[in-house]
């Protein structure tokens, strides 16, 4: 991790090994939303996710890679033609 790297966008290792997956917390950490931002975008279709055993969402660091960081309305309308 270089000093300019956040430590909410250095993917989570376990035992040294980078996580294939994260939890909704992470994946929230590592795009800058909230938690109900990456619910809202599995619950669309938009970012596929594992439910676990235990009832927990796991995504995939891919795909949050391919969702990137979702833009509401409100920062897209600001300062831009209305």
């Amino acid at each position: 991790m270089s000093w300019r790297t956040p430590a909410s966008l250095v993917p989570p290792t376990i035992a040294g090994i980078p996580a294939q997956a994260v939890s909704v917390a992470v994946a929230a950490a590592m795009l800058g939303v909230s938690d109900r931002s990456i619910r809202r975008t599995i619950d669309s279709g938009d970012l596929p996710a594992r439910k676990l055993p235990t009832g927990a969402l796991s995504i995939r660091i891919a795909d949050l890679d391919a969702v990137g960081v979702p833009v509401g309305p409100r920062t897209a309308m600001k300062g831009g033609a209305r």
